[in-house]
């Protein structure tokens, strides 16, 4: 894995590329090809930036750490302004 990752994000990327994993059905193989099906390479996106695999890991962060969203905090600002009159500068 290339150094620009923390060991957080190399671990959290290996968890998920296990959950990934081809794992083998009980059915015949001639049964998947046959329904069209994937069978042994069923994700097609093998490397981690094509797989948006750490989109997933910033938003697991940002729950952990409780930061907000650009939108959520216009949402707060504007809600703040909205209680005030701008001519009288009065709560409303």
């Amino acid at each position: 894995m290339g150094s620009r990752k923390t060991q957080e994000e190399k671990d959290f990327l290996i968890t998920i590329r296990r959950k990934i994993s081809d794992r083998l059905s009980p059915a015949p193989v001639w049964v998947t090809v046959k329904s069209g099906k994937r069978h042994y390479n069923q994700k097609q996106r093998r490397h981690w930036r094509e797989t948006h695999l750490m989109l997933e890991f910033a938003a697991q962060n940002k729950k952990t750490a409780g930061i907000k969203t650009k939108t959520q905090q216009r949402k707060k600002i504007r809600s703040q302004i909205k209680k005030y009159n701008k001519k009288t500068g009065e709560r409303r």
